[in-house]
């Protein structure tokens, strides 16, 4: 019944069915052949449900392009691309999933392809699954192929595409053709020259790699314009009908302009202010993927060009034997966890065969992997965006197993789950469509109506265990919030703890002294704590939290770990450098891979380490540093809570480390079962931007100026006395107090303490 519905529809669509009659044949071999009169199906794959939705009628419409018209020999091969993208890719439009199937199609093909293995789509002859560089060369002819008639039908529009299909088949049956027929059919009934069109595609070994610059919004005339500049990439530009998508608070608009130059300025009439710019939304052009667009998938690990497999133990090595024996293959590098070096972390793909490694927990901590079974968890790689780790774990020789010979079939997912070899999970990690940019964000509100008192937000807070209260390091109406925030609470209960990202470890007997101790001055507490060296900011910013937390006996933790570690780590790019002690106080589960987290240090460091010299301040150095210095504050404070279970905290630290996504409150939660919040102060440095995201309470406190800094007043020049350079006291500012103590012109600088 289904093939004789595939039939009828394209009998419909290109012409008469070629053949007298069809005959579906099953095969002990596992094979998917379209031939004259039958289709030659294996066993196996006849008895899987989906095989009517997909395989048959793609076979079937061989008997059209391949049987009735053949490829001449020794010419490209147009038929699999053309069979495509009438069977497989219209099946997948048929209902609603066109644009998503199109992303697969290019996810596959950049997962496969690489300059290495790339060969123009004009090339391609045939798709033997043995033959060297498989996958890629299907790749190129299935997808790049079928793609290339996808957008040869946005070039013609739908009508004369389908009358081009029709004329061809019509002319040519029981031919052997080659591309240029194709070519001469669509041109004549579009009466266009299609020569460049298909020159560029069967030609070149790479694909279009656009980028966008200069976007811009005009609102001076009277209707609002947009313009950008298209930027191809590829050594020689395309032609391409580019498809634009921009959002506005009156709507969307669907715009498409074509491109044939490496630069292209483009200016469109929108009906409002433009705050959304997405450029081929439903991919309808086969180009370069964004990473924010390209989902970390299994075939990307599969088709890496290094790939580097990392055994966690020797049971592992036991456990995945199977898939090692039966995927491996000789250009696979397989080291044991002690082999791996953290400063190559960021070198090509990793599968980490076991999820308790010291390496696999530096980046992404402890995944929550089901405890039967066999898993698959593809990551983006959060030391290099371009790559990607997989994180596999199983709980036996028998599931991988049972796993392997099903396993190449899942390739477009993100993460697996098998249990005896049967499908439990299958899912695609999140990515965006199209090239995305946010013109503007309409900013949150909300009504003054709503705002609550400061005693209602400290109520609803006294009920949650650990509080994070946020700050700008400068902003003293931040640190005042944090003071009435802890008097409050612990007015409420006084089981209280500090815990401050201001302090190292180290410094912790020094703060133990000064609660403890009324007798250790502010100035000896402040020289063994080194506050100093390891903060350096005004002190007059944290001396009344700090006395009062000494007057009440509140024990103040010191959570981060020595600034010297982190500097070192930020400079080499890695933690090689550490001596054993360094990487010892080092916390064992860094999860690098939080939602947003690598990405918004990557936007940091842009603006922050683009001017390092060579081997400074490197990406991978920058976020293996901000991990280690949130988890190193989560697992203190997880520990102190642990060891004090009837004790509340109430955590002091910058807003970017307080946030709830991706700060410390996530790195807490993943190693103790408590409450948390997110507190912040609205103000220009600490803005409400995703609010929802970052916090769960806000305060508007008003600013608050410190009392300048006290200056003696001493302007100093160099002079020399017997012999030795010396400064002496060139001058006397009015403005400061040197004069009035008693300092003199000329009078020698001997000692400044």
């Amino acid at each position: 019944q289904a093939a004789a519905q595939y039939i009828r529809r394209y009998e419909e669509e290109i012409g008469t069915f070629p053949y007298p009659h069809y005959a579906i044949v099953a095969n002990r071999l596992p094979s998917g052949l379209g031939i004259p009169t039958f289709t030659l199906l294996g066993q196996q794959v006849l008895r899987l449900p989906f095989i009517k939705e997909t395989s048959l009628g793609h076979e079937i419409l061989h008997s059209w392009f391949g049987n009735s018209i053949t490829v001449r020999p020794g010419s490209g091969n147009w038929c699999e691309g053309l069979t495509s993208y009438l069977a497989d890719f219209a099946y997948k439009e048929d209902k609603g999933q066109g644009a998503a199937h199109r992303k697969e199609a290019m996810v596959n093909y950049l997962s496969y392809v690489f300059p290495q293995t790339a060969i123009p789509l004009g090339e391609f002859r045939s798709a033997d699954h043995n033959q060297d560089k498989a996958q890629a060369i299907r790749a190129i002819g299935y997808n790049r192929g079928a793609m290339l008639f996808h957008e040869l039908k946005g070039l013609l529009g739908t009508p004369l595409f389908s009358e081009g299909v029709k004329q061809f088949y019509q002319k040519h049956r029981g031919q052997a053709v080659s591309w240029d027929e194709l070519r001469a059919a669509f041109e004549q009934v579009s009466r266009q020259d299609l020569q460049l069109f298909f020159e560029q595609r069967l030609a070149a070994s790479e694909i279009p790699d656009l980028a966008i610059a200069n976007i811009r919004t005009d609102n001076r005339k009277s209707q609002t314009l947009l313009s950008f500049t298209v930027e191809q990439q590829s050594v020689k530009p395309f032609t391409l009908a580019l498809p634009i998508l921009v959002k506005t608070p009156q709507g969307e608009q669907r715009f498409s302009r074509t491109l044939s130059q490496a630069q292209s300025t483009i200016e469109l009439p929108v009906d409002g202010p433009p705050t959304e710019l997405i450029i081929d939304p439903d991919h309808d052009l086969l180009r370069v993927l964004t990473p924010k667009e390209f989902p970390p998938v299994w075939s990307r690990f599969l088709g890496a060009p290094v790939k580097t497999i990392v055994l966690e133990s020797d049971s592992a090595a036991t456990i995945f034997a199977p898939l090692l024996q039966d995927l491996a293959e000789p250009s696979w590098k397989i080291i044991t966890a002690d082999q791996v070096r953290n400063q190559d972390l960021d070198q090509g793909s990793f599968l980490f065969l076991g999820i308790n490694g010291s390496a696999s927990r530096s980046l992404f901590a402890k995944p929550d992997h089901p405890q039967q079974g066999f898993t698959v968890d593809v990551r983006t790689n959060p030391l290099n965006q371009s790559q990607v780790a997989v994180l596999m774990s199983s709980s036996s020789a028998a599931e991988t197993a049972a796993v392997l010979p099903k396993l190449s079939h899942y390739g477009k997912y993100s993460w697996l789950h098998f249990q005896q070899g049967r499908i439990q999970e299958k899912t695609i990690r999140a990515s965006e469509s199209g090239l995305h940019f946010i013109l503007e964000r309409l900013p949150p509100g909300g009504s003054v109506a709503q705002l609550n008192p400061f005693d209602t937000i400290i109520d609803q807070l006294s009920q949650i265990r650990v509080i994070y209260v946020g700050e700008s390091h400068t902003s003293m109406a931040d640190h005042l919030l944090q003071f009435r925030i802890i008097q409050a609470l612990h007015q409420q209960n006084p089981d209280l703890a500090i815990g401050m990202e201001m302090f190292p470890r180290s410094s912790q007997a020094a703060l133990d002294a000064y609660i403890n101790d009324e007798t250790l001055s502010e100035q000896d507490f402040l020289r063994a704590s080194r506050y100093f060296e390891v903060w350096r900011y005004d002190w007059r910013y944290f001396r009344d939290i700090i006395n009062y937390a000494r007057r009440h006996k509140i024990p103040v933790i010191g959570l981060n770990l020595e600034r010297e570690i982190v500097s070192k780590i930020f400079a080499e790019g890695h933690t090689d450098a550490l001596n054993a002690e360094q990487k010892k106080s080092l916390p064992g589960n860094r999860n690098l891979d939080l939602p947003g987290y690598t990405e918004r240090l990557s936007v940091v460091h842009g603006f922050h380490g683009q001017n390092q010299g060579e081997g400074k301040g490197m990406l991978s150095g920058f976020i293996q540093a901000q991990a280690i210095w949130d988890e190193t504050m989560a697992e203190t404070a997880a520990r102190y809570l642990t060891d004090h279970p009837a004790t509340r905290m109430v955590v002091l630290a910058g807003s970017q480390h307080t946030r709830k996504d991706s700060g410390i409150p996530p790195r807490v939660a993943s190693r103790l079962k408590v409450t948390q919040a997110s507190v912040i102060n609205l103000s220009d440095e600490n803005r409400g931007d995703n609010l929802s995201q970052t916090t769960d309470f806000y305060f508007v406190a008003e600013p608050v100026d410190l009392e300048p800094v006290g200056k003696m007043g001493l302007v100093l020049a160099e002079a020399k006395q017997g012999g030795k350079k010396g400064m002496k006291i060139d001058e006397i500012s009015p403005l400061g107090k040197a004069g009035q103590a008693g300092v003199q012109k000329d009078d020698r600088l001997i000692a400044i303490d």
